[in-house]
């Protein structure tokens, strides 16, 4: 599933602040097709997304209803899922995110 949230979405400046949707007119100006953008939803949502491959690193089947993006899913894409695995991520700030 391709999707972002309205917070992550509206980073890119191509997203229209009222409708939380693409602006198709900013889109037309830079020459980017709608079809290559995910598609806005809530960061946490009861519609899930999908559900993780059975044997993926979650070792199951685990519902999906958000999305993360920045140092969360950093955090997730070191798999630091145990308790006390903890990931640091250096940019536009210094943040430490402990599991």
């Amino acid at each position: 599933v391709h999707v972002t949230d309205p917070t992550n979405a509206s980073r890119t400046m191509l997203m229209d602040l009222e409708t939380l949707e693409w602006d198709d007119e900013l889109l037309s100006f830079f020459g980017i097709p709608y079809r290559m953008l995910p598609t806005i939803r809530p960061s946490s949502n009861p519609d899930l997304y999908g559900v993780t491959r059975r044997y993926g690193p979650l070792k199951g089947e685990v519902p999906l209803s958000g999305d993360l993006g920045d140092q969360q899913a950093a955090t997730v894409g070191q798999v630091c899922f145990e308790v006390g695995e903890a990931k640091n991520t250096y940019g536009t700030g210094n943040f430490l995110l402990l599991n």
